[in-house]
């Protein structure tokens, strides 16, 4: 699985990468469904900071999430929190249409 950190401007570029690879990393590792993960962050205007997570399943549609917060950590975490609901509804749906054939 391949991830992909893209947060231009942010004033800790690699220290930052490691960090949130490491993060992914171990969030996803057992999705064996999953062939990427971007990670956006966006500083806005110096005080809200919006983290997207966007992960892509093989042979099918992105999920995307975001959230927007003041503090970096706390957007990450509601969006891993919102990416679990998600994830968790995506392969909900998977088993259905296996049980449907």
């Amino acid at each position: 699985m391949n991830i992909n950190i893209i947060a231009p401007n942010h004033e800790n570029g690699q220290k930052l990468r490691e960090f949130y690879t490491d993060e992914l990393s171990r969030e996803y590792r057992k999705q064996t469904f999953l062939s990427r993960v971007d990670l956006h962050i966006k500083n806005e205007n110096d005080t809200i900071t919006e983290v997207g997570i966007e992960l892509f399943p093989r042979g099918g549609n992105p999920l995307y999430v975001s959230s927007r917060d003041v503090n970096e950590n706390r957007a990450y975490r509601d969006a891993i929190s919102k990416m679990r609901v998600r994830m968790n509804k995506y392969k909900d749906q998977i088993v259905q249409n296996h049980k449907i054939k």
